[in-house]
């Protein structure tokens, strides 16, 4: 309590929170402990819920915060009365399952959101890695995400600095300090996969539906900005180009994404 309290104080308002990070994971190099569905549900409904309010504090509590091969979890957690009362909905990660879970999360408590507060490109990919990243952050929207989070910020060549866990996740950048004074910035993949929804999509953005062309490589994700402007996401996780048409309220644009590629369409109605 006392460090959201010491944040706000600071003038940097509390959006949300996790009780704890990969609640069923045990570290062995950084601090950190297991705690069962069970558990923290009792948690939610005897001790943080209640010290919230005696706070006057009203954070999003998000419960979980771990991988979406794990569903049961946030389940028995939404299924406890007073638990659910507490929670706002459901915090996830990508390091095992599928974004679909989250959709079924969605049908059993629609009342609850969904957010996808840790995902992280590596070494071991291969492949198009701008396009795959950008293939899950459509996957991750079109299955009720409010977020998704890439972490870190920001890595130096050696993917550091380290205090455990992972050593071979990759940065939004990376910032070479072999030469210090020369260090250079190098914008990573994952970089530009946030950028190319960031810069468009404004606070308060909802998404809307759209559909995917059958029998192609083509993904999207659409939304509404307060302002009236569409944003229409795409990927073309194929290997070759793709022609394609957006059609919106009668009207139609065609055009060509190349092989890999990512692109951002936005017009007003």
């Amino acid at each position: 309590m006392k460090t959201i309290q010491g944040y706000q104080t600071a003038g940097v308002p509390i959006y949300g929170i996790t009780v704890e990070n990969e609640p069923l994971y045990d570290p062995p190099t950084y601090s950190g402990m297991k705690m069962l569905a069970t558990e923290q549900a009792a948690f939610f409904a005897n001790s943080f819920g209640p010290a919230l309010t005696a706070a006057h504090l009203s954070p999003k509590v998000m419960a979980y915060d771990h991988n979406w091969d794990k569903p049961e979890y946030p389940e028995t957690v939404l299924k406890d009365p007073k638990a659910y009362a507490v929670a706002a909905g459901t915090a996830w990660h990508h390091y095992g399952g599928e974004p679909s879970v989250m959709s079924k999360n969605h049908e059993e408590f629609p009342q609850k959101d969904q957010w996808v507060t840790e995902a992280s490109g590596d070494t071991k990919q291969k492949g198009n890695i701008l396009a795959q990243e950008a293939t899950e952050l459509v996957a991750v929207t079109r299955n009720w995400a409010k977020s998704y989070v890439l972490w870190a910020l920001a890595t130096d060549q050696n993917r550091g600095p380290h205090v455990g866990g992972c050593d071979i996740c990759r940065g939004l950048v990376t910032i070479d300090t072999s030469a210090p004074e020369k260090a250079s910035v190098k914008p990573e993949a994952d970089y530009y996969v946030l950028g190319q929804a960031s810069k468009f999509l404004l606070p308060g953005a909802v998404r809307i539906a759209s559909d995917e062309p059958a029998g192609t490589e083509l993904k999207d994700v659409a939304f509404l900005n307060l302002d009236g402007t569409v944003v229409l996401y795409t990927v073309n996780a194929g290997t070759t180009g793709q022609d394609f048409r957006i059609g919106f309220h009668g009207k139609t644009a065609v055009t060509t994404l190349p092989a890999g590629a990512v692109a951002t369409f936005v017009w007003k109605p």
